[in-house]
Parts: C-alpha cells; structure tokens; sequence
C-alpha cells in the first residue's frame, strides 16, 4: 500500500511543471536528482510545493506593487 514500483528519477534539467506532473502522477513522496546516472539529491514532495507555494506569493506580492 505505501510501496509504488514506479522507477522515478529526474535530471538537474527538470522543469517545476514536469516535476510536479511526477509528484501527482506517480504519487511519490521523494524523488531523487541524477546526473549522468549518479543521484546527488533528493526533492521530497512536501519541500517541492511548499517552494513552489512561497513562489508564487512572491509573484503576487510583486504584481500588487
């Protein structure tokens, strides 16, 4: 029930859009970032939209101004 056996791994060229779309699709909690097949680190879910979320206030902010 908690385990997926979907293989999921990004590389540092990532877009927010397709990594979000991985989150929600794949319903993984963590994901981790590979170059050239090494993983170097990991993006959990609950740090990945809480950025995006502090992002996107930061935007609004700026076009309140």
């Amino acid at each position: 029930r908690y385990l997926t056996t979907d293989h999921v791994l990004v590389e540092d060229d990532y877009s927010d859009t397709q990594l979000a779309e991985l989150f929600l699709h794949h319903r993984v909690l963590i994901v981790p970032v590979a170059t050239a097949g090494r993983v170097h680190a990991v993006v959990t879910r609950h740090d990945f939209f809480c950025q995006l979320v502090e992002r996107f206030g930061e935007i609004a902010e700026d076009l309140g101004d």
